[in-house]
């Protein structure tokens, strides 16, 4: 897991062109519910609450950018379909977790039975 998030920072710098927005937004929401859900399966969370919480505050990260600092803020420009842009990355991250929580799982039950 340590080396996909890794890899998934380091291509932030790779890209030929500059990233678009949107791209801006799902990966953070993805980035953020993954991130999340595995910080939160570490310190013995169960994995779907974990993945459940990663997924709220993906959302509530999404929500909070949106309204706090661009609209309240006037830092930027409040649109709906950035904080639409980050909630499908968030549904993505959670598209992540659940085979991750599973083969965790499986290496777990592997790991007590030898």
């Amino acid at each position: 897991m340590k080396y996909s998030i890794i890899l998934l920072l380091i291509s932030f710098s790779l890209s030929a062109q500059k990233m678009a927005n949107e791209t801006k937004h799902v990966y953070a929401g993805m980035i953020i519910t993954v991130g999340t859900s595995e910080l939160l399966q570490q310190y013995n969370v169960k994995p779907y609450k974990a993945i459940l919480l990663g997924f709220g505050m993906g959302i509530l990260a999404g929500a909070s950018k949106e309204l706090i600092y661009d609209k309240l803020m006037k830092r930027g420009n409040c649109d709906k379909f950035d904080f639409f842009n980050t909630a499908w990355g968030s549904l993505c991250g959670v598209a992540i977790c659940i085979p991750l929580s599973e083969i965790r799982k499986l290496r777990l039950e592997k790991k007590f039975k030898n």
